[in-house]
């Protein structure tokens, strides 16, 4: 229970975000692992959930009395102890370091980790330590119901000073979300030919799809390694020329501006990463090399090429003079054993069950793709739905 403290008008909209800043922070030192965090209130562990917050507040006239903050983290059930379909979507403490934990000590850690974040820390600095434990939370496509029972898809654009969601909805309008709640949309797999294709012809405002040759296009912005937030970038840009008279009505319009913005995002440092200074390459890389190490915690069967490829991607931030390029290619070649070697450890049974599905994925839109870029889309495809089988990020400084 939080209770404000005489003449002070705390921002109470931010306490379920400080209530999971401090659980992650808690659960990282007592448990030892990394946390990533969701909007605005799940604790996710290689992409389970491992716990969950709940804030209630007592209002009196226009002040609040008094806010119950509810955690809840999962701490000894084993791993097979989670019935299916859940056993696929969360986990425990004990069943992500291999031994039993005491709740009670937990318990503790946790609620001094609120104290000090509720009581000595600033509001900007709660919002800024939130971004850092959730990871890709920009750009991701969530479901979103509201308080009225309507539900829509949104995109995710980044958190709002006040801790709300700000979301962009299909037709390229922003919202705010404080109440609603919101679900990652982590089944649904448009896949990058389709989400180029469904953003412009929405910029477009036209019912039709792009042209078979148009493809092509798109083919080779996936080999540059594009990332999609940058594709739209550079198609926003396109339309929203003041002296445009009339909309494109051809993807290719867009290709100039679309590999010039992404020059621009490779050269910049928030794009670029690893290519700004020396001490952003060598944090962007050490971020890398964690989440290979956290999925090594999680998967013994894959430990040994997690922890292999964790070491690969930490000594390339030590290796002095290299360009954000080279970095990128030796990263590419990195992950592209990771692949490898992460599909020769399932049964062929599961690796034929993923290849149906990509294929079913791309059904749609078979008949219009040309082969080159059919056979890419459907490898694409493919790999996507074994990363998240196995919850194996992209090794990438572009990701």
């Amino acid at each position: 229970m939080i209770r404000p403290r005489e003449g002070e008008v705390p921002a109470l909209e931010i306490l379920p975000l400080t209530a999971a800043v401090a659980a992650a922070e808690a659960l990282s030192e007592t448990a030892g692992i990394s946390i990533e965090l969701r909007w605005p209130n799940d604790l996710f562990f290689a992409g389970r959930k491992l716990g969950g917050i709940l804030c209630e507040a007592s209002f009196a006239g226009a002040g609040w009395e008094f806010a119950v903050v509810g955690i809840g983290v999962n701490v000894n059930q084993s791993a097979e102890g989670f019935p299916p379909p859940l056993s696929s979507r969360v986990t425990s403490l004990a069943a992500v370091v291999g031994r039993g934990l005491s709740p009670f000590e937990i318990g503790v850690a946790i609620a001094l980790s609120l104290e000090k974040w509720w009581e000595r820390e600033s509001p900007p600095r709660i919002l800024e330590r939130w971004k850092e434990l959730a990871p890709g939370i920009e750009g991701a496509r969530v479901r979103v119901v509201s308080r009225e029972g309507s539900d829509y898809e949104a995109r995710i654009v980044g958190l709002a000073d006040d801790g709300g969601l700000e979301v962009r909805l299909e037709d390229g309008t922003t919202k705010v979300l404080r109440s609603d709640d919101v679900h990652l949309q982590e089944d649904l797999d448009f896949g990058y030919y389709q989400e180029v294709e469904s953003y412009f012809v929405s910029r477009r405002g036209s019912p039709l799809f792009i042209t078979p040759r148009e493809w092509d296009l798109v083919w080779r912005w996936e080999q540059l390694g594009i990332p999609l937030d940058v594709v739209k970038e550079g198609i926003d840009r396109v339309f929203d020329r003041p002296k445009a008279r009339t909309r494109p009505r051809r993807l290719g319009y867009c290709r100039q501006t679309v590999e010039a913005a992404f020059r621009r995002f490779r050269e910049s440092g928030v794009g670029a990463r690893a290519g700004a200074t020396e001490e952003e390459g060598a944090r962007a890389l050490t971020e890398i090399a964690s989440r290979l190490r956290a999925l090594a915690e999680a998967n013994r069967e894959l430990a040994p090429v997690f922890e292999r490829d964790a070491e690969a991607v930490r000594s390339l931030g030590e290796r002095a003079g290299m360009t954000a390029g080279e970095v990128e290619r030796e990263l590419a070649a990195i992950d592209a054993v990771l692949i490898a070697d992460s599909e020769a450890a399932l049964d062929a049974g599961t690796r034929d069950a993923l290849r149906r599905e990509a294929e079913a994925s791309l059904d749609p839109y078979r008949e219009r793709m040309p082969e080159k870029v059919y056979r890419s889309a459907l490898e694409s495809a493919y790999r996507r739905r074994l990363r998240k089988k196995l919850g194996i990020p992209a090794l990438s400084l572009y990701a």
